[in-house]
């Protein structure tokens, strides 16, 4: 789990997890530079890393895109070519095989259009890579 607000309505930018097993709550300590304090932002897990994009945070909707090692706790914000998708709050992000995808969000209406990252060729594209339902 990654950010958010607490109860003093403050964002937040710490990470936790539950070990599933024991059913204990963990705070781990991380290295590297964190993503600024944020809430709505959309996180997916690829070989061994969590990958977080977008958010709201300091008064503006957000477009970066960080990974967190989740073996040695380590922040990194890659590099990416292309253009990436327009700043969002809690965008819908999918992984297909090595293809991140995020969709536009408007009010809870998802618009067919999709914006798609390969690890295997780094770049934000617009892409017709899922299907929409209106």
């Amino acid at each position: 789990m990654f950010g958010g607000r607490g109860a003093d309505r403050k964002r937040l930018n710490d990470v936790h997890f539950l070990d599933v097993k024991t059913w204990t709550w963990h705070r781990p300590t991380t290295d590297g530079m964190p993503p600024t304090p944020r809430l709505g932002a959309a996180a997916v897990f690829m070989g061994g890393q969590m990958i977080l994009f977008g958010g709201y945070g300091a008064g503006a909707r957000l477009n970066d895109l960080h990974t967190l090692d989740l073996t040695s706790w380590q922040w990194q914000q890659p590099a990416f070519t292309g253009t990436a998708p327009s700043p969002r709050q809690s965008p819908g992000i999918a992984l297909q095989g090595q293809r991140l995808s995020s969709t536009v969000q408007l009010e809870c209406i998802t618009l067919c259009k999709a914006w798609c990252n390969s690890q295997k060729w780094p770049g934000w594209q617009p892409s017709n890579c899922l299907t929409c339902y209106i």
